[in-house]
């Protein structure tokens, strides 16, 4: 599983999100979590191969398991 670090700035005309961290500007974090080849990710309800997890403390429900679909 690959974990990716997120940030989200809201600026006067959008909003970026981007894997950069800018010093002194407002942001909100979150995290993309990609399964690997032939696997997928389960919060133990679903399996995907992408998910997006907003909270930090959440990132502990998900796991990498083989691809059931395989």
């Amino acid at each position: 599983m690959i974990k990716q670090v997120m940030y989200r700035y809201l600026g006067t005309n959008g909003t970026l999100e981007t894997p950069i961290h800018l010093e002194g500007i407002y942001y909100t974090r979150f995290f993309n979590l990609f399964a690997s080849s032939g696997k997928k990710l389960t919060d133990g309800t679903r399996y995907v191969s992408y998910a997006r997890v907003n909270d930090e403390d959440e990132l502990a429900l998900w796991s990498e398991v083989d691809d059931p679909d395989k």
